[in-house]
C-alpha cells in the first residue's frame, strides 16, 4: 500500500500513488460496501491505526492481508 512518504508532490511519478490509493478504496468498497469504507476512513481519521481499523471494520482483516488481496485485485483488473 502507498505510504505517506509516497505522496510527495515533487516526485516524478506523483500520480501513481493516488491511482494506487484510489484502487485500495475501490477494493474496500467492493468487498465491504460503502458504509464499511466510510467507517474505516472515519476510524483512521480519528487516530486509530490502519491495522486496528481494518480489523474492526473488515472482520479481522489485517493490513498485510489487505495488501495481498489488493495485489491480487490489481492482477485481476489487469487481466
Amino acid at each position: 500500500l502507498p505510504t505517506d512518504a509516497d505522496f510527495n508532490s515533487q516526485a516524478e511519478d506523483f500520480g501513481e500513488e493516488y491511482q494506487f490509493a484510489w484502487l485500495v478504496w475501490r477494493y474496500l468498497g467492493e468487498h465491504g460496501g460503502p458504509a464499511a469504507a466510510v467507517r474505516f476512513y472515519d476510524e483512521v481519521g480519528a487516530g486509530t491505526s490502519v491495522d486496528a481499523a481494518l480489523r474492526a471494520t473488515y472482520n479481522g482483516l489485517t493490513q498485510a492481508q489487505l495488501t495481498a488481496k489488493w495485489r491480487a485485485y490489481l492482477v485481476q483488473l489487469a487481466g
